[in-house]
């Protein structure tokens, strides 16, 4: 059967209320492409393109619950706008049916080269830096990804295939961040094959990104582990016999979001082993604290009564920055029980790695065990200072700052774009200026307390707009400005005009005398040379600087011809060509990606006179 019954002893603890709680185990995977982006390479043969023949094909796999996928966020990856993701939620919508098979749909934020990429998932519009994109966000702007995250209601964050320095170094150079913690939810142990055509679960998936997990642990993130397809072909869910597997009381929609929130999910290679991990019952991806020494559980059962090898159990100190070492290792047995010593006060991660004698591995998501011996005295609520400068459409980071550790927290904010959350800090949006008041009530094991905080939100400009006129931008009066290029700030471009000097996506973000600030949508900007020839006509150059390919607009007043010369900065002819031109606009395509890098002169004659330009080749 697919769907195994897993009743934790008489009772589960979440939170610090004890009831009973049985949980399903639920087999799928999140990660995957349709021609929405890069993916359905397949097409010509397999007829697929759309996300919801994606679902359709995926819930006829074997040991599919639920089906997550994740089209690249930009244009350079396939996307093809904001309109096809539309699509994709209004696909996923139609194909989910709570009860037998849940469909999703968000997108694979970032690039590969200096950037990195991560799963969205929980939002029905499109975040990136193209134009047309529904919310603007910079192409390596991972903080402001997280950001985001962190306001929607049931939203998460998960990491693709990390290398070290992704992210802007999350897990390995940059300092712990407060923020991705709260958004990222996990890792992947394996990715792929990712362009396999596979269909017969037959191509398992190869490499390892464990280290990158395991370096995020040791800096104190809450991460889960899962495992990745990372499909481009039309073969969901068929390529690899891999799972990540949920933990869940239910196959909805809401159930799967909310245990990815939670980290109640693992790795598998295996299609339908179902992996028990469980500290004083408490389920993988908990965080908790208890008086005493932990009471750890490990257990597997297969379906197909595959054998185990070993068992170990891992631990490490979350934030000491030092890689977790195993505790302990039980050989060819299905079920491991142990109840390791722990200073008390001092707060561990525990998790399982299960070998199968066919060499499958299963990691589980991690136990984050605090032990107090002491009762807790209730929570004292405290809200940390959200800042000076509140500003509309501007998502403000709040902080829990409650004494004696509660263990779950109760948000208000009236008049928000979303108006509670239940996470430790969470960020909130307000869309018009006013006075608000935010409410925190915060609870742990022996009580509950409240308290509130009052909040004025000043106006945010409207959104700017990028007037163009050749290579000058403009935007609207404003107390001060700053340009972005490809997401990055310009240095000195701080005035309402800038002379751009370079193809790519630019945008402008401004302040209004009360220091609020708001940010256009991205401009795609074509560098080029426009000014007066002495062939009585006008001539564009396009892009430059550009790669040895570029264009010549030009517009003549009768028929001639052009010869177009490219000089070094010597004075030695490099290339030629010539040009038949009719009387009116001509275009003329030059490709000489021989040219070495570096400034040329570019020479146009004609019977009428001769002109120079200035030529680069990046």
């Amino acid at each position: 059967m697919k769907h195994k019954l897993l009743t934790l002893a008489a009772s589960i603890f979440l939170g610090s209320a004890a009831f009973g709680q049985t949980y399903n185990f639920y087999f799928g995977n999140i990660h995957s492409q349709t021609s929405y982006s890069d993916g359905n390479q397949d097409s010509v043969t397999s007829g697929m393109t759309t996300p919801l023949q994606g679902f359709a094909y995926a819930r006829a796999s074997q040991h599919i619950d639920f089906y997550g996928i994740s089209d690249h966020n930009h244009a350079s990856a396939g996307q093809k706008g904001a309109s096809y993701y539309h699509k994709g939620i209004a696909d996923a919508d139609s194909a989910n049916q709570d009860g037998s098979f849940v469909a999703m749909y968000g997108f694979e934020y970032g690039v590969i080269t200096g950037g990195g990429h991560v799963i969205v998932y929980g939002t029905d519009k499109l975040w990136g830096w193209d134009t047309g994109d529904d919310v603007f966000n910079g192409e390596f702007d991972y903080a402001g990804v997280f950001t985001k995250v962190n306001a929607l209601p049931v939203g998460f964050a998960y990491l693709c295939h990390p290398e070290p320095g992704d992210y802007n170094g999350l897990v390995s150079t940059a300092p712990y961040s407060v923020s991705a913690d709260s958004a990222v939810v996990g890792s992947c142990s394996r990715s792929g094959p990712a362009f396999s055509t596979n269909n017969t679960y037959s191509t398992p998936s190869s490499g390892s990104y464990i280290p990158q997990w395991q370096n995020g642990l040791a800096k104190g993130y809450h991460l889960g582990i899962g495992l990745d397809h990372d499909t481009h072909n039309s073969v969901f869910g068929r390529q690899s016999a891999g799972r990540l597997v949920v933990l869940a009381p239910a196959l909805t929609r809401a159930n799967i979001y909310t245990a990815f929130k939670k980290r109640h999910f693992y790795s598998s290679d295996d299609w339908n082993a179902q992996a028990t991990f469980t500290i004083n019952t408490q389920i993988m991806g908990s965080v908790f604290q208890n008086p005493g020494n932990p009471v750890i559980h490990v257990s597997v059962m297969d379906p197909d009564s595959e054998a185990v090898d070993s068992i170990q159990v891992f631990y490490g100190v979350p934030g000491s920055g030092s890689q977790s070492t195993v505790l302990q290792t039980n050989y060819h047995s299905t079920s491991f029980d142990l109840t390791p010593a722990m200073p008390d006060g001092s707060t561990f991660y525990y998790y399982a790695v299960i070998t199968q004698a066919d060499g499958d591995v299963i990691w589980t998501s991690p136990i984050w065990y605090t032990r107090n011996d002491f009762p807790l005295d209730p929570p004292v609520a405290g809200i940390s200072n959200p800042g000076s400068l509140l500003c509309t459409e501007t998502p403000i980071n709040l902080a829990d700052s409650s004494a004696h550790v509660p263990t779950t927290w109760a948000w208000s904010f009236p008049g928000a774009v979303t108006a509670s959350s239940s996470v430790k800090n969470p960020t909130v949006t307000y869309a018009t200026a006013g006075t608000y008041t935010i409410s925190l009530t915060a609870t742990n094991a022996n009580g509950t307390s409240a308290t509130s905080r009052i909040v004025t939100v000043l106006a945010s400009p409207a959104i700017p707009l990028i007037n163009q006129n050749g290579n000058m931008l403009s935007t609207a009066m404003a107390s001060s400005y700053q340009w972005y290029f490809m997401g990055y700030a310009l240095q000195g471009a701080v005035s309402q005009t800038y002379n751009a000097t370079q193809s790519g996506n630019l945008s402008v973000c401004v302040t209004n005398p009360v220091g609020c600030s708001a940010c256009s949508a991205v401009l795609s900007f074509t560098a080029g040379i426009a000014e007066e020839d002495p062939t009585e006509g006008s001539l564009l150059i396009f892009p430059n600087p550009n790669d040895g390919n570029f264009s010549i607009r030009y517009t003549l007043v009768q028929n001639q011809n052009l010869t177009v010369s490219i000089l070094d900065l010597s004075g030695r002819l490099v290339y030629e060509t010539k040009a038949t031109g009719m009387t009116g606009q001509n275009l003329l395509n030059v490709s000489n990606t021989s040219l070495a890098k570096g400034v040329y002169l570019i020479q146009f004659a004609s019977k009428e006179g001769m002109g120079t330009r200035k030529l680069v080749v990046n």
